[in-house]
């Protein structure tokens, strides 16, 4: 008499065989192998055709357990998914496994499946030096966009603190998916997105990607453009009051000063004072 273990390492033999069959008569000779393991055979009896029945439906049973279990072992693999971060007092500068290297600003992360780190999602701010790869594009996805590239250099600012998404670029191409709306852009060009619309226009992006260097140093700058690179190198959005000149030329320099002190260093230079709404938003005024 088999044990329980036996007879299930004869079934699971039985089931593995007909993985490949291909006729009725194949799964009738298979059935009688069964059979024969299961020890039924000659006339069965009342009790014999009972516990041939119930001997049947747990064959049935461990029949598609097994199948279930070789199909998913075959057709499922665990996803192993690998994460940058960044913590909202610092920068980082990191290469991905193919060669390409990116700069999250403060309070950023970026994530992707170890299998295709060309296929990344970016939250808040990074600049990426892309490396061509044998012609596979380089996708980035964002809230509500993806930015496609074979290999450039680009910012993209993508938080759910700023009114709009934002990509520019400093070298090669880049493609804007939003929607249904598709955008290319060309080296000095920036793209702002808001939903699924796509504004793009010329733009000094040296501004955009100022925040990955060790110092700002402004030599008789317009205030706006210094409000830019002060907007990307603290990862904030400053608005402008309407009693404010953004053409005023300043000159100063920034390297380890915090956010207050650069505030400080504005305000005494041109007289206007910065008031703070929240943790990601300024606004500068005259009052």
């Amino acid at each position: 008499m088999k044990t329980q273990k036996q007879l299930e390492d004869s079934l699971l033999e039985i089931w593995c065989s007909t993985e490949e069959a291909a006729s009725e008569a194949d799964y009738r000779e298979d059935l009688r192998q069964m059979h024969r393991q299961m020890g039924v055979g000659g006339r069965p009896r009342f009790l014999a055709r009972t516990w041939f029945y119930a001997a049947a439906a747990a064959a049935v049973l461990l029949l598609v357990m097994v199948g279930e279990y070789h199909f998913l072992n075959k057709h499922t693999q665990p996803v192993e998914r690998m994460s940058y971060v960044t913590s909202s007092a610092s920068k980082g500068e990191f290469v991905l496994p193919d060669g390409s290297h990116v700069w999250l600003n403060s309070g950023s992360s970026l994530s992707f499946d170890k299998a295709n780190p060309r296929d990344v999602t970016l939250e808040g701010e990074g600049f990426f030096d892309v490396a061509k790869k044998d012609g596979q594009p380089f996708v980035v996805h964002t809230g509500t966009m993806a930015v496609k590239v074979l290999g450039t250099r680009f910012n993209v600012r993508s938080s759910s603190h700023f009114e709009q998404e934002e990509v520019s670029l400093v070298s090669g191409r880049v493609e804007i998916l939003s929607g249904d709306n598709t955008v290319q852009l060309s080296p000095g060009e920036k793209a702002g997105i808001a939903g699924s619309v796509i504004e793009k226009k010329t733009a000094d992006v040296s501004l955009d990607a100022s925040w990955i260097g060790q110092e700002l140093v402004f030599d008789n700058v317009a205030l706006q453009d210094i409000l830019t690179s002060l907007e990307h190198w603290y990862n904030v959005n400053i608005r402008v009051a309407s009693d404010v000149n953004p053409d005023a030329r300043l000159s100063f320099k920034l390297r380890k000063e915090t956010l207050p002190e650069a505030q400080r260093i504005v305000s005494r230079i041109t007289g206007y004072r910065f008031k703070t709404l929240d943790e990601h938003n300024i606004i500068l005024s005259r009052q």
